[in-house]
């Protein structure tokens, strides 16, 4: 254990002051930068979607950001408030609104960046069990943020263990970089899959496509209408109660699968009530038509009810396979037609008038078959890696913890 002192952060600090406030009509493209809540994002300073504000010259000597500054933000939701950033030198003239709080350090006893990694690390946690609730929002104000406590050591033990932790954050920031960069290249290649799946060039013992655009000899065309059975429950949400039968809602089918979690539930009497239309059948494919739209995932054996914004999809067994239409669904040439049909101002649906008219390839049965086959054999790979990828994002971030841990009880120096 170390032994460095704890103490108040309002005795390391110079001053606080709570952003300025002002109307919308002061914001204008010629005015100063001015940072928001949503500028400050894992203990840095995210340059995005910068508002600019135009202020008086005793506004701007008031509310000016200086290299060394802390920013704190004192209202956002309970898990958000009290995030942090230290302003950088060589920015422009910088201002803060008021749903923030500057700090700034005696940099004489207190080093800004050793004081911002003590804030990421037990900051949020402690404000967000303080905070008042105000509207839907929490709210920390500046007695609570000088109360927080830090471990201060010598300015001189400060700045070497900023160094130290910026040295192991920058190696995890670059193996982090790496691992996003093959869970981009992954949805990329299932994406080709996908594509190669309905065009024809899935399979060996058949010729690829030149390209032309033309169906591959033996494939054809048809409508949505023609090859399956609708069974539309959107417009239909039951009353929920607090167990029973899982009841799916849009944000329960995700990438090709359903997602047994967050979920509500019908007693069997509700069930028996709504679920009138049709009952899914195994095998049914379910189809999201509106938040989102556009995910599928294939009917378990379990029973459940459906909300709105799910259709149930039941392909013509004479002439196409759940599985392939699953695929033709998540593709890439399909869901590029499906978003030309979506229709709203907010978010974007499609109706099962506008989803019929849609067309589907159809290859023989044979060959629909294989081609599942082959992609599901991919498509495996292609999870197993990815979930290789997040566990070892997972795996960095718990790192980065760790690292602060070990910093601030003075065994990573």
């Amino acid at each position: 254990m170390n032994t460095w002192p704890q103490v108040r952060l309002g005795e390391v600090t110079e001053s606080m002051k709570n952003g300025i406030y002002k109307p919308a009509s002061a914001y204008a493209d010629d005015g100063y930068a001015c940072l928001r809540m949503y500028n400050i994002d894992d203990g840095k300073l995210v340059w995005r979607d910068i508002k600019r504000m135009r202020l008086s010259r005793d506004e701007l000597s008031e509310y000016r950001l200086l290299p060394g500054d802390l920013l704190v933000n004192r209202v956002n939701s309970r898990e958000l408030v009290g995030k942090a950033a230290v302003i950088p030198v060589g920015l422009e003239p910088l201002v803060f609104e008021s749903k923030n709080i500057r700090l700034r350090l005696l940099r004489d006893r207190a080093d800004p960046k050793f004081i911002n990694y003590q804030l990421l690390l037990n900051g949020r946690r402690h404000f967000a069990v303080n905070a008042q609730q105000v509207v839907g929002m929490a709210s920390v104000n500046q007695k609570q943020l000088a109360d927080f406590s830090i471990v201060l050591p010598p300015l001189d033990i400060q700045r070497e263990a900023v160094a130290e932790i910026e040295k192991q954050f920058s190696r995890l920031d670059e193996a982090a970089a790496s691992l996003k960069r093959t869970k981009a290249n992954l949805k990329r290649y299932r994406a080709a899959v996908l594509k190669a799946a309905v065009e024809g060039k899935m399979l060996q013992t058949r010729k690829a496509n030149e390209g032309d655009g033309s169906l591959p000899t033996g494939w054809k065309q048809e409508t949505v209408k023609d090859s399956l059975q609708i069974i539309d429950y959107r417009g239909r949400t039951p009353p929920f109660s607090a167990s029973g039968i899982p009841h799916l809602r849009s944000s329960n089918i995700r990438d090709g699968q359903i997602v047994w979690s967050n979920l509500a539930y019908v007693t069997e009497e509700t069930y028996r009530e709504y679920m009138t239309r049709g009952i899914p059948k195994e095998g049914d494919v379910l189809f999201t038509t509106e938040a989102p739209m556009g995910e599928a995932a294939l009917v378990p054996r379990q029973k459940f009810s459906l909300a709105q914004r799910i259709m149930v999809l039941r392909p013509n067994p004479e002439f196409l396979t759940s599985h392939f239409l699953m695929i033709q669904l998540m593709s890439h040439q399909f869901q590029a037609k499906l978003s030309h049909r979506g229709t709203g101002s907010t978010v974007t649906g499609v109706s099962s008038r506008n989803f019929q008219p849609l067309s589907l390839v159809i290859p023989p049965l044979d060959e629909q078959q294989e081609i599942a086959a082959e992609v599901e054999r991919r498509l495996s790979v292609i999870k197993e890696l990815d979930a290789s990828v997040e566990a070892n994002l997972t795996r960095a971030e718990r790192l980065r913890q760790a690292t602060l841990q070990y910093a601030f009880s003075g065994r990573l120096l």
